[in-house]
């Protein structure tokens, strides 16, 4: 499933990190890198990144 993922690979000690934070903060979700977060974004805003206009 991520073969088709352009983005870096995460650094581990980042993720931890971010994790925690997130445990300490008492959040239910941990966007980790920049391509979750878009992915989240559009998500949201109820756009499909993978669309493509005509």
């Amino acid at each position: 499933m991520a073969q088709q993922v352009a983005a870096p690979p995460s650094n581990p000690t980042d993720v931890v990190r971010l994790t925690l934070n997130a445990l300490e903060a008492g959040e239910e979700e941990v966007l980790a890198d920049e391509a979750s977060r878009m992915v989240k974004q559009g998500l949201s805003s109820g756009g499909y990144l993978g669309a493509r206009s005509a």
